[in-house]
């Protein structure tokens, strides 16, 4: 199919702390672009990656490091490094996420009239393909990852390729604490249209509140709660 669907989660950070103003994120690993929202004196700060400089054998999407509400470290990185393709009776496939696709750009980067689209956000039908930038609607193609800086949030977008799928991913981040990544998934020119299949694409997210030193981590199910020393 493809019509992308995205898939989407709410996070919810409470820090009521508050840091001396000033950027306290610096970004000089390779790939590494700072952001800060609002411009002046941020409530969010952070580096992020376009696919083709993310982490991992295979990249990783969009990657976030070293994300701080209010000054404090909440978020040491999110990334997607696990991303399937499994068709019905037939072969699972581990597709890459360092190959950046291009999609119709923002107007502007401060509240723009005009924002960012992926294949996932033009596609209509989910048997009729959209094709390439600018996916017969207009507008200037970009690569790599849109910033866009409204009034009540912070978008951060990008799309990128294996084959003929298309993916898009997105996190948005809101003044009270909330941010939300989203991930989507299409199809460029209809190939195996005809066959029933599924993707799967997995965040991994290292939450360090305030860093690491205390960090815990327990597995809930219906046993009961654990404490986990490993991955």
């Amino acid at each position: 199919m493809s019509k992308f669907k995205f898939s989407a989660i709410t996070i919810l950070l409470l820090c009521s702390l508050h840091a001396a103003a000033g950027q306290l994120v610096t970004c000089n690993n390779p790939g590494e672009n700072y952001v800060g929202w609002p411009t002046v004196d941020p409530i969010w700060e952070m580096c992020y990656l376009a696919p083709a400089d993310s982490s991992a054998q295979d990249g990783s999407s969009l990657e976030i490091r070293q994300v701080h509400l209010n000054g404090f470290l909440v978020l040491e990185r999110s990334h997607v490094p696990l991303l399937f393709a499994n068709y019905d009776g037939s072969t699972c496939y581990r597709d890459w996420k360092n190959t950046n696709s291009a999609f119709i750009s923002a107007n502007q980067v401060e509240n723009p009239t005009d924002p960012a689209i992926t294949t996932c956000d033009a596609s209509t039908s989910t048997t009729v393909p959209v094709g390439s930038c600018p996916f017969g609607l207009g507008g200037s193609c970009i690569t790599g990852v849109q910033v866009e800086k409204y009034d009540d949030r912070l978008v951060l977008t990008t799309n990128h390729s294996a084959a003929w799928y298309k993916y898009a991913s997105r996190y948005v981040f809101y003044a009270d604490g909330r941010f939300q990544p989203r991930f989507g998934f299409g199809n460029s020119d209809g190939t195996n249209f005809g066959t029933n299949h599924y993707h799967i694409g997995y965040w991994r997210m290292n939450f360090d509140i305030d860093g690491a030193s205390d960090d815990e981590v327990f597995i809930v199910d219906d046993q009961g709660q654990s404490a986990q020393s490993t991955e």
